[in-house]
C-alpha cells in the first residue's frame, strides 16, 4: 500500500533478542535488504522497540543489563532512563518510530504482534531511506502499519492484551 520495504520479526523470550524472518521488498530501487533469520537486539531500531515496550518491566529491565545497551549506531538509544522514555511513548502511541537507530539512514516505523495469550510476540516494520520519508505522512504510515500488525495478530490467533496489563 505504500512501497516501502516491510518486516516481520519473532521475539525469542528466552534469547532476548529477535530475528527478521519474512520481507516484503519495495519497487524503489533504494532500499533497505536486511538479513533475514539471525539474532539481533531488541532495543533498538523500531522493530525491536515495538516488541520491548510491551515486554514486562522485569524482562526490559535483564535486557538492559544483559546487553549494557551497547550502540548498533550512533544514533541507538543507549541510556537506560531514555530509553524507558521512549518505549513509555509507544505504548502510548502503539507503534514505534526511529531514524537511524539500528541502520544509518534508515527510518523505521513498527508496530508489535501478539500471540493468543495476549504476549507480544514479534512486529511489523516498515523501513524507508531518509531521503523519502515525509514526516507528515508518519500517522497514515503507521495506521498502515498498526493493521497490518493487528491483522497479522488476527490471523495467528493472538489477542491484544488490555491496556492496563501493558503498564
Amino acid at each position: 500500500k505504500c512501497n516501502e520495504t516491510v518486516f516481520f520479526s519473532l521475539y525469542d523470550r528466552l534469547r532476548m533478542e529477535m530475528m527478521y524472518v519474512a520481507v516484503a521488498e519495495s519497487l524503489h530501487p533504494l532500499r533497505y535488504i536486511l538479513p533475514l533469520n539471525e539474532w539481533i537486539p531488541v532495543y533498538c531500531g523500531a522493530s525491536g522497540l515495538a516488541i520491548m515496550a510491551f515486554l514486562p518491566q522485569e524482562e526490559r529491565q535483564r535486557i538492559i543489563e544483559r546487553t549494557g545497551l551497547a550502540p548498533v549506531t550512533e544514533l541507538t538509544i543507549t541510556d537506560p532512563a531514555t530509553l524507558e522514555e521512549h518505549l513509555a511513548r509507544v505504548r502510548a502511541q502503539g507503534y514505534a518510530l526511529t531514524h537511524g537507530q539500528r541502520i544509518p539512514g534508515a527510518v523505521g516505523i513498527a508496530a508489535p504482534i501478539w500471540d493468543p495469550d495476549g504476549q507480544v510476540m514479534g512486529s511489523v516494520d516498515l523501513t524507508t531511506p531518509e531521503q523519502r520519508f515525509d514526516a507528515s505522512r508518519e500517522s497514515n504510515l503507521a495506521a498502515l502499519v498498526i493493521g497490518c500488525a493487528q491483522s497479522i495478530t488476527e490471523e495467528l490467533g493472538g489477542q491484544v492484551p488490555a491496556y492496563e496489563q501493558l503498564n
